[in-house]
């Protein structure tokens, strides 16, 4: 459910500003605030997604559209859908031909953002999103721990493909060209992350940009959804969606994202076979040859190199245990006769 209190003549934003939030009750007013003073010339609208909190951050973003209509849209429902969720709809209710990214526990720090940003993408045509520096705040005591991205991914231009190695583009930095995002699919929306795979499915249809100005804080807190993630949530999460980008993307773009799906896939195989057990050596082995021809890889050497590996390995186990097995009733047969 979209609340507008939008003019419904008024002509369509350039920029869209797509703020997720749950339970931000101490953050979001800044995160909102930071959106409203941005000095831009081109229309802006701010999309809040807020998913039925468990505090008080529904009822301060509800004051908002009343207060800025035309400006603030409030995307509810009645249950909780969950972070993907309810990201895949912000999304969806965004109208402009940019859509910039801030989360309700961040905030930017320049009223320049959007201006810079926008006038960036106007001026390069063939760029399908960019992103500038961010700084890590540790929300406990109150200091500015590091800075990002890393300077070696601080490059005027980058092509799609060099994300396949880490995320080097902050939520709180992004601005996407709306047309560059594809339709966002279910299986999108079972991941655990979304800003990461975003990057990479708009990549596919330009080049990343950077600005070389710091404009925005993210939090570093106990709330936050990825931050506060364990280790093994969090590499749970980047192999699920390595596999989803492998499955998805056009054959032009897929090589990268297929190569790390394929070596993470290897290590599992590699850790089954070890463990002796043949059913699940010659499943996984099976699997391998599977996604090879959905994949299109099947003449990967190294792909049929560990398929035939596996099922070879699980094949001569079997005809093992049987020839032992064997033996095992001549010897019994023997006994008995005597």
């Amino acid at each position: 459910m979209v609340k507008d209190h939008a003019d419904a003549s008024a002509a369509l934003p350039k920029v869209s500003v797509a703020m997720i939030t749950y339970n931000h009750e101490k953050f979001i007013g800044k995160a909102i605030e930071s959106v409203l003073i941005q000095e831009i010339g081109a229309g802006v609208e701010l999309v809040i997604g807020e998913d039925c909190s468990v505090d008080s951050t529904r009822s301060i973003v509800e004051t908002y559209p009343a207060r800025f209509p035309g400006v603030v849209r409030l995307v509810t429902s009645n249950e909780n859908v969950g972070m993907m969720k309810n990201f895949v709809r912000t999304i969806e209710a965004c109208r402009g031909d940019y859509i910039a990214f801030l989360e309700g526990d961040d905030y930017w720090t320049s009223k320049d953002k959007l201006r810079l940003q926008t006038a960036f993408l106007d001026e390069h045509p063939d760029c399908a999103l960019c992103h500038h520096r961010v700084s890590y705040l540790d929300d406990a005591t109150g200091q500015i721990v590091s800075e990002f991205p890393p300077p070696q991914h601080r490059e005027r231009r980058t092509a799609g493909s060099e994300l396949v190695n880490r995320n080097f583009v902050q939520t709180c930095s992004l601005m996407i060209r709306r047309k560059a995002i594809p339709r966002l699919s279910k299986d999108f929306a079972k991941l655990k992350l979304g800003d990461w795979p975003i990057c990479v499915l708009a990549s596919q249809n330009g080049w990343i940009g950077y600005i070389d100005q710091n404009m925005s804080v993210y939090r570093l807190h106990p709330g936050s959804a990825w931050f506060a993630q364990n280790i093994d949530y969090r590499d749970a999460a980047t192999r699920e969606m390595v596999r989803f980008l492998a499955l998805s993307l056009s054959r032009e773009y897929r090589g990268p994202w297929v190569a790390c799906f394929l070596w993470n896939l290897r290590s599992d195989l590699s850790l089954n076979s070890r463990s002796g057990n043949i059913r699940s050596t010659a499943a996984t082995g099976a699997a391998l040859l599977w996604y090879g021809v959905r994949l299109d890889t099947i003449r990967s050497p190294l792909l049929l190199y560990y398929a035939t590996r596996l099922l070879g390995g699980a094949v001569k186990r079997r005809l093992l245990m049987l020839r032992r097995g064997f033996r095992h009733d001549d010897a019994s047969t023997a006994t008995h006769h005597q």
